[in-house]
């Protein structure tokens, strides 16, 4: 089993699902604006979220909910994403944006937020976004 396999089953305790959960309930539809907001402010210089738009220094993150991690075609992922085994949830995402390093310990990605409401507006907004 890999680690990637086994840091995404860490992750997924019913106590994060449920945190996360109870996190979504309470941030309102209208607030993936919001979350659309930090986005724009904290993650665009290296994230696209046009469906056509190609990937910058991260992958584009149009229909990022649901897609296989490490899976957008033609972009160069680190060795830790670069044959995923697991799908982009909600729940990943949060432990994702909580610590990208603890999750995928070889990942590129240094941003981390700490804010559980700030997650979950921005990943309400990409629940909100195409796949391309």
């Amino acid at each position: 089993m890999s680690a990637r396999l086994i840091l995404g089953r860490a992750r997924r305790p019913g106590g994060l699902s449920l945190a996360l959960a109870a996190v979504c309930a309470a941030v309102p539809a209208a607030h993936a604006e919001e979350g659309s907001v930090v986005l724009a402010k904290q993650c665009q210089v290296c994230h696209a979220t046009e469906a056509s738009a190609p990937p910058r220094q991260g992958p584009n993150l149009a229909g990022i909910i649901g897609r296989p991690a490490g899976s957008q075609q033609g972009f160069p992922y680190s060795n830790g994403l670069n044959q995923p085994d697991f799908d982009s949830t909600p729940e990943r995402l949060d432990a994702w944006l909580t610590d990208p390093q603890a999750m995928i310990p070889d990942s590129y990605m240094a941003y981390r937020q700490d804010d559980p409401e700030m997650r979950a507006k921005v990943i309400a907004y990409l629940a909100a976004l195409k796949a391309p």
